[in-house]
């Protein structure tokens, strides 16, 4: 579960917690987010000055990643990004493997050769995992080397290579530099961590080549963010993206037709539960209880027996979960409650003129490198 500390904490740095306290550790947040923030912008400065060697892969590749700590929405637009290229040729997902046994492997690990995947998920990680399920003829390479893992795609007959959360990862050359923006909160704040949610200072918007403002609801209110992202990058071409709910699935695949005004109960392991507690709202069910996972989070069996059994207690029907939390269950073993998972997709609403040529000028490329 998301523990009091770290909820503490995300108080204290959003200026909710009030008080002395709080303003002490905020102060030293500060001075310590200062000294990460020289770190970083030295960092940057050795790729800058070709200091450390970089990997130049043969192929096209796309880098989908963020400048804040946190969800921003990057898996389903690689999802979306991957099915419009797949018609083209082998499209490669480069995947760190965030919490799961790959990220630790010094030799990347192959995920699926186009066949579905060939790992559980708690080797390969709960987004690759789920990436690779829904969209089983993508080649998918888990790994912290993400430079080791372009080439054994490339070996792997690759034509085209995703780069998943690759903004600070600057060992890999790429021809696309997409960075994903919250738009309820894309600066964070505008402070590095630890004082903010910044991974690296605002200027490391200068690298970007397209801005993404994610889960937008309203064009008009996200342009308020314009003036301030032309600041930091005024030739970077700028994209709003929504989301919205395509189907209510159980375990088995069969479409839940309508949860309207059913009572259930929800667990999820993402970076902003708030947005799946918003998603079930808008279905009109009933939430009569929920349990919130660190982002990532592995589960045992029998957190999830006792979760159904005590949301069956109190009357619920069924149990949510996000689509990336349903890959770590176990779909043979039968529980209090059905177990349902919610699929959310990505649709572009502003720019889609600037994400058509950017797949016009990618699949140019995959066909130069046949």
């Amino acid at each position: 579960m998301i523990s009091q500390v770290k909820q503490y904490f995300l108080g204290t740095i959003r200026g909710k917690n009030q008080g002395v306290l709080p303003l002490l550790i905020r102060f030293a947040l500060l001075l310590l987010s200062y000294v990460y923030s020289f770190v970083v912008i030295c960092r940057n400065k050795m790729f800058d000055w070709k200091v450390f060697s970089i990997y130049k892969a043969k192929i096209p590749v796309i880098s989908i990643g963020n400048i804040v700590a946190g969800g921003t929405g990057k898996t389903p637009l690689i999802a979306l990004l991957a099915s419009s290229l797949e018609k083209y040729g082998k499209v490669a997902i480069l995947s760190r493997g965030y919490k799961a046994e790959a990220e630790n492997k010094k030799k990347p690990l192959v995920l699926s050769r186009g066949n579905g995947p060939l790992l559980d998920a708690s080797v390969c990680g709960d987004e690759a995992r789920m990436l690779s399920e829904t969209y089983p003829s993508l080649l998918y390479i888990v790994g912290s080397n993400r430079s080791l893992a372009a080439q054994i795609a490339q070996e792997e007959g690759a034509k085209c290579l995703i780069i998943d959360d690759g903004m600070q990862h600057r060992y890999l050359s790429r021809d696309y530099n997409i960075v994903l923006m919250d738009s309820r909160d894309p600066f964070a704040g505008n402070y590095c961590l630890p004082r903010g949610l910044l991974r690296e200072p605002l200027s490391g918007l200068q690298r970007a080549d397209i801005l993404i403002l994610t889960r937008v609801q309203s064009d008009l209110e996200a342009q308020k963010h314009h003036e301030k992202l032309k600041q930091y990058n005024p030739k970077a071409a700028i994209i709003h993206t929504g989301i919205y709910t395509e189907r209510v699935y159980d375990l088995d695949n069969q479409v839940i037709d309508s949860l309207n005004k059913v009572p259930v109960a929800f667990f999820c392991g993402i970076a902003k539960p708030d947005s799946f507690r918003q998603t079930i709202e808008e279905l009109n069910a009933d939430i009569i209880l929920e349990n919130l996972l660190e982002d990532h989070d592995s589960f045992h069996e029998a957190y999830l027996e006792t979760f159904c059994l005590k949301a069956k207690s109190i009357g619920a029907q069924y149990v949510l979960c996000t689509e990336k939390d349903k890959v770590k269950i176990n779909k043979t073993k039968r529980y209090a409650l059905p177990i349902l998972w919610v699929k959310i997709c990505v649709c572009v609403r502003h720019g889609k003129d600037i994400w058509e040529k950017m797949l016009e000028d990618i699949k140019a490329q995959m066909k130069l490198s046949t």
